[in-house]
């Protein structure tokens, strides 16, 4: 297969871009769609489409009119790749200040549609405007640390996905229930659940949501309260 040259060049024009701006909030949607721009982009690099309605003729069942077993696996080849270059570090999300530091939200795709949201922070003057961190930075630069993640199989909790601060408190949202608190007087992570799904004995849907609600959101919503009482 080739090196989907193409792909990977407008691949690393969008991201060296992305760093010499002042980044907006990005949405997993925002991610997503940039994918199919570049597997689309690499189907034709590759051979596979002719043009938007048409298979080449290797890959052409002619008895029914759909893709074959060799345009099947060279469909999924061709998507792996594009993945495993596009979701090769963590992707930018939000950011906040926090006096002399900077906290950011940044998403990544596991396999196929597992995905994880981490938090990882910078003192101000070492923050880079970084759209994509390479995860071979994790542990070996001093400037950068991780101080939380979470994850969830497949796509469940994708709505209003945000991180901000109450209280001296940096909350993750995600899927309109919080799932993670870090206290930001004393650096430390007091509620967090690295897979929620695994945590609940695999539950689903709105069991899933319940366990969540009862685990997580609601003992963050009581600790956010507590502080603000002391006050």
């Amino acid at each position: 297969m080739k090196n989907l040259t193409f792909s990977l060049l407008t691949l690393v024009s969008f991201f060296s871009f992305s760093q010499s701006v002042d980044l907006q909030p990005r949405t997993v949607d925002y991610y997503l769609n940039q994918q199919a721009e570049l597997e689309i982009a690499a189907y034709f690099e590759e051979g596979f489409l002719l043009d938007s309605n048409t298979l080449a003729p290797q890959y052409l069942d002619t008895a029914t009119g759909q893709c074959n077993m060799d345009g099947y696996m060279k469909a999924m080849e061709i998507r792996m790749i594009t993945m495993q270059n596009f979701y090769d570090g963590y992707l930018f999300m939000q950011k906040l200040d926090y006096e002399e530091d900077i906290y950011v939200l940044y998403f990544s795709l596991v396999g196929f549609d597992d995905m994880e949201w981490s938090i990882f922070k910078w003192e101000k003057d070492s923050w880079k405007n970084e759209e994509k961190l390479k995860s071979d930075r994790i542990g070996s630069d001093t400037t950068v640390s991780r101080i939380l993640w979470n994850y969830d199989e497949a796509t469940k909790n994708l709505e209003n996905i945000r991180i901000f601060i109450i209280n001296d408190y940096l909350i993750m949202e995600r899927g309109n229930l919080y799932h993670s608190l870090y206290d930001l007087r004393s650096e430390k992570v007091i509620l967090n659940e690295e897979s929620p799904w695994a945590a609940s004995d695999l539950a689903e849907g709105e069991g899933l949501r319940d366990w969540i609600r009862v685990n997580l959101n609601d003992k963050i919503e009581k600790l956010v309260q507590d502080r603000a009482e002391d006050k």
